[in-house]
């Protein structure tokens, strides 16, 4: 089992911001040949403060509105978890945000959210795909995301 904490500082800038902004929807396709559960455990939540958006992106998906693997989740704690079935081993981003207002989308103050994000890996400044990379393998993987208030 994988554990990786992690805790975003601020992003400089945001062209990621629309890619975690989007309309996802419940994305719960499986790869036929994939093996591996993600659990995301995400903390640091407004309880009862609308919807938390979470994605799950190879780097060929990382920074666009589509993805495999992207779930929706009510924030009725301050704690919530999402889990991914049947994920193919290997690297990953995991892309984070609550949409307190409820308008589906990362709300923005200028350039930096106004809404709680967060990524997985070690972001600093501008999201990177390598610098958000966590490796997925075995039977079972746990990732955990503390928002960013």
């Amino acid at each position: 089992m994988i554990k990786i904490l992690t805790a975003t500082t601020a992003l400089a800038a945001f062209a990621f911001a629309p890619a975690i902004a989007g309309e996802w929807g419940d994305k719960k396709d499986k790869m036929e040949t994939a093996s591996t559960t993600v659990e995301i455990e995400i903390e640091g939540v407004e309880e009862d403060q609308g919807t938390v958006y979470v994605a799950l992106q190879t780097k060929d998906e990382f920074a666009k509105t589509d993805g495999k693997y992207a779930q929706t989740v009510e924030a009725d704690d301050d704690e919530v978890e999402v889990t991914f079935e049947g994920v193919e081993p290997g690297e990953y981003a995991v892309a984070v945000f609550q949409d307190t207002d409820g308008d589906g989308t990362l709300t923005l103050d200028g350039q930096m959210p106004s809404e709680p994000y967060a990524f997985s890996g070690e972001v600093e400044g501008a999201p990177t795909f390598e610098a958000a990379a966590v490796m997925v393998e075995g039977e079972e993987a746990e990732i955990e995301i503390d928002l960013e208030q």
